[in-house]
This record gives C-alpha cells, sequence and structure tokens, in this order.
C-alpha cells in the first residue's frame, strides 16, 4: 500500500469517527454547533486544561498514567481554541494506543502540510468533521449562508477553518494561505 493510501485510509476513518460521535451524541448539538467544551469535560478518562502557552503552542495532548490531558492555549481566540481542543481530542480518539507522553501541536502544524505519519492530517480532518459536518456545511452554503464571515458564525470557528474546509471538500479550489 502506498503512503497516499495509507493517507487516505486514516482520513475516512477520522471522518466517520467524528461523524459517529454526531450521530451517537446529538444532545451536543445546538444550531448546528458542536459543544466539544462539555462533550471532552464529560470523559471520565480526559483532563481538560485551557492555560497560557507560548505563542506558537496552540495545544498538546498527553498521557498521565491512565489519563490523558488536553490542554489549550486560553491566550488564542475561542473560536481558535475550539479547533484545537477537536483537534487534540482526534488524537485522542484516533492515536490514544499509541500516545506516550506529550504530543504537542505547534504553529507549523497548523496546516498539516506534510507529516511522514499522517497524523496531524487526520486530526485536523477529524476536528474539522466533527465542527463542521460536510452534510451540515454543504446544506448551509445552499440556504444562503455562503460566506466565510456566516459559515464561521453558524459553526463557531475561524474563518480560516471555514476556507481550509471548503478547499478540502473541493468547494474552493485553492487554499490562500
Amino acid at each position: 500500500m502506498t503512503k497516499q493510501n495509507s493517507t487516505s485510509i486514516v482520513k475516512n476513518s477520522s471522518q466517520e469517527v467524528a461523524a459517529d460521535i454526531i450521530r451517537n451524541k446529538p444532545e451536543y448539538v445546538k444550531n448546528s454547533t458542536f459543544d466539544i467544551f462539555s462533550y471532552v469535560k464529560s470523559l471520565s478518562d480526559v483532563e481538560l486544561k485551557i492555560e497560557p502557552l507560548c505563542d506558537d503552542i496552540s495545544g498538546y495532548i498527553e498521557k498521565v498514567g491512565d489519563k490523558f490531558v488536553i490542554v489549550v492555549n486560553s491566550l488564542q481566540s475561542p473560536l481558535r481554541q475550539r479547533f484545537t481542543l477537536a483537534h487534540e481530542f482526534g488524537h485522542y480518539s484516533l492515536h490514544k494506543a499509541d500516545l506516550e507522553g506529550k504530543h504537542q501541536d505547534t504553529v507549523l502544524f497548523r496546516d498539516a502540510n506534510e507529516d511522514s505519519l499522517g497524523i496531524e492530517y487526520a486530526a485536523n480532518d477529524f476536528a474539522a468533521e466533527l465542527l463542521i459536518p460536510k452534510e451540515s456545511f454543504e446544506d448551509a452554503i445552499k440556504s444562503g449562508k455562503n460566506t466565510p464571515k456566516q459559515l464561521s458564525n453558524l459553526f463557531q470557528v475561524t474563518e480560516k477553518a471555514i476556507l481550509y474546509r471548503a478547499y478540502k471538500l473541493g468547494i474552493i479550489k485553492s487554499f490562500p494561505n
């Protein structure tokens, strides 16, 4: 199997895992917004901390004993914090069997341009599907909410996350960096 095929398999499964969470936990969805903070706080083996981190650190997940600690940078915007938490929760949902110690995401990983294992792509795809589900995103656009600002307000993520999702879904042809 080629690296490209492996990444595709990880991508598909990451999106399926996120879609399953939304399907199985509808009580955490209100007005197209998945309440990632409440959901993660409800998990008995995850501790969530929101605290100041360095400018280039969005967040991290760390295995401590039998628990997982997710830390999100409190100095970043609330919309950015939502995506960071969903991304780190993606590592938990997809890779927890392989997590040892601290897995830290820096600004360099935000676009996940290339990584040998595909784990950053998978975590980003998971976060995007969890916070901006494909079907809801397409329905919103069809209903007339089609500017990045309108979609950002609806899904409570940054406009950059909206543009990235639109690019990954083939709705726009390029992703502005």
